[in-house]
């Protein structure tokens, strides 16, 4: 007994399978926008509250004299900051030209401050990123090969 498919139930079952596909695959379409969209949107709302953090910080660095000296909670929530923006750096979650930025601003800061590998020891990425170099000849070159160590760094 042969089953009789009529040219018609056909035409309609492939109708239905080719709206099915386009659906999908406009579907797929939309995700991707989506995530990129949440991806833009994540970036830009840790760029800002980073910035901000930083704003609000900087009158009261500029009053510091010296990171080795200064009692304040200042100085530790400046380097819990930075600690932050490394690890944004390090799981690629900046664009690379803000993190070049940043990280020359800490390489700025860190050097007028007198910077001190020993007063940062529970700072894993800073000192992943500068170590025991010298850091106070601030360049680009400097500033990529330091986020390239900070992207390496694998706490132990």
């Amino acid at each position: 007994m042969k089953l009789k498919i009529s040219k018609e139930l056909l035409r309609w079952t492939q109708f239905i399978a080719n709206i099915s596909v386009i659906i999908g695959v406009v579907l797929i379409i939309i995700s991707y926008l989506h995530y990129q969209i949440s991806q833009n949107t994540l970036v830009q709302t840790t760029v800002n509250s980073c910035m901000s953090r930083f704003t609000e910080l900087r009158p009261k660095l500029s009053q510091i004299k010296d990171f080795r000296t200064d009692t304040s909670t200042v100085i530790n929530s400046y380097l819990d900051l930075c600690e932050e923006e490394l690890f944004y750096i390090q799981h690629d979650i900046i664009p690379q030209e803000i993190a070049e930025d940043w990280v020359s601003g800490m390489q700025n800061f860190l050097k007028k401050y007198n910077y001190d590998p020993e007063m940062y020891k529970t700072y894993h990425r800073i000192n992943a990123g500068f170590g025991y170099k010298n850091i106070y000849e601030v360049n680009i070159e400097k500033t990529k090969s330091f986020i390239k160590a900070v992207k390496e760094y694998k706490k132990e």
